[in-house]
């Protein structure tokens, strides 16, 4: 299991990685087999006995980890741990624990919130085993090459620059706006705030949620994105991790 020289290990270099400029403290982290527990850990931020046999069901099906702001925890089940390599869930995680240090937010829109985490991860490990924010990633990281006309450098700094700021939201409108990919500056907020919508309401891991989020920002875009492949961007963000080592 996670040993806590290891977990420091991890944190310290996400902290290093980042450049954070404040000093936080490594998040407590919950490995376990018992999903009464990781279901009550989730739903009411401590063990609860009474809680219902149908809502560890849908909590259990539909979450693998997560990070509680009340407790500073990371609750990761273990079946989950086991399967895929440990550091990627842990790194996802513990950037989320860093923006609610920072910030008390995660961020507002999840196409950014989870797909900027993501981004960070892939980056750090070079992992491809857990897509669960796959449609996130892709759109989240075509919106930001197009608004840097692909400049590596400036989309990775930015990312670990802004992504655990505190006005992580303010700045990407603003960039979004600057940056003369939309029709429509305007409406980007809009636009955000519909995808984001379409996310939760379909759900991260379907594939009908990608192709919603696609018809949502093509009304807005200047340049329609079209299908795009998880492939090609594995390998764009392997070569951006060439160009960091």
């Amino acid at each position: 299991m996670l040993s806590h020289s290891k977990k420091n290990k991890l944190f310290n270099k996400l902290a290093l990685y980042l450049n954070l400029a404040k000093d936080i403290k490594c998040p407590l982290v919950i490995i376990t087999a018992s999903k009464k527990k990781f279901a009550s850990l989730y739903q009411f931020s401590c063990l609860n006995e009474d809680i219902e046999p149908k809502m560890i069901t849908e909590i259990c099906s539909n979450t693998c980890a997560f990070y509680d702001q009340n407790t500073h925890t990371i609750v990761i089940k273990k079946s989950y741990y086991k399967d895929y390599r440990p550091e990627t869930t842990l790194y996802h995680e513990m950037i989320h624990h860093i923006q609610y240090q920072y910030g008390n937010s995660a961020g507002k829109y999840s196409i950014f919130s989870e797909g900027l985490t993501e981004v960070i991860t892939h980056l750090l490990t070079g992992n491809f085993e857990d897509t669960a924010y796959k449609t996130e990633f892709i759109l989240s990281l075509e919106l930001l090459k197009r608004a840097y006309s692909n400049n590596f450098i400036l989309i990775v700094n930015s990312i670990k620059k802004y992504h655990v700021h505190t006005n992580k939201n303010k700045f990407i409108l603003e960039l979004l706006k600057k940056s003369k990919i939309f029709k429509r500056p305007n409406k980007i907020e809009e636009c955000l705030t519909k995808t984001c919508d379409e996310l939760k309401s379909s759900g991260a891991y379907q594939r009908a949620a990608f192709k919603e989020c696609l018809k949502i920002l093509n009304q807005y875009l200047k340049e329609p994105i079209k299908n795009l492949s998880f492939k090609k961007y594995k390998t764009y963000i392997n070569y951006l991790r060439k160009l960091q080592n």
